[in-house]
């Protein structure tokens, strides 16, 4: 009973996901992609400044405002570990397909070698393994979604 749960914890997440944030949130990754938002405070980048900044950088434009990097950079003087942190989250912002073949991959190679084992009459604890690698993926697809995405302007006037 609890290892049905456990396989089906990534479906909730999965639906909170296209069900919750899609109809409250707006998504920029699009604009994340381009470099006309900064990814860290999630403002669009001033027109003059990104003019200039097209024409030193070329095609490649900044991830991150000036306002922002200069926190990045204080706060990396004062607190080391918040590195890491950012490290990961811009990771998983703009890397994120290489970490879909990386639980992806596995998780169907698991789930073929536990059907292959329940044929020859063999119960394993590899449900456990992927539904894990599973609800870690999805996790980080909400996670990702919290930082691409922005709150819908209400209706209410």
């Amino acid at each position: 009973m609890l290892l049905l749960i456990w396989c089906y914890l990534p479906i909730i997440l999965i639906a909170w996901n296209f069900f919750l944030i899609k109809k409250k949130r707006t998504s920029i990754l699009y604009e994340f992609e381009r470099g006309w938002f900064c990814h860290s405070c999630k403002e669009e980048f001033d027109l003059e400044i990104d003019k200039k900044v097209s024409s030193i950088f070329g095609e490649k434009r900044p991830s991150l405002c000036l306002s922002c990097s200069r926190t990045r950079k204080f706060f990396n003087l004062k607190y080391s570990f918040l590195k890491f942190r950012w490290i990961v989250q811009d990771y998983i912002i703009f890397n994120f397909k290489k970490i879909t073949y990386f639980f992806v991959i596995p998780v169907f190679v698991l789930i073929a070698l536990h059907t292959i084992l329940l044929l020859f009459g063999v119960k394993t604890l590899l449900p456990w393994f992927y539904g894990g690698i599973n609800l870690l993926f999805w996790g980080l697809f909400t996670w990702r979604n919290y930082y691409t995405t922005t709150k819908k302007p209400s209706d209410i006037i």
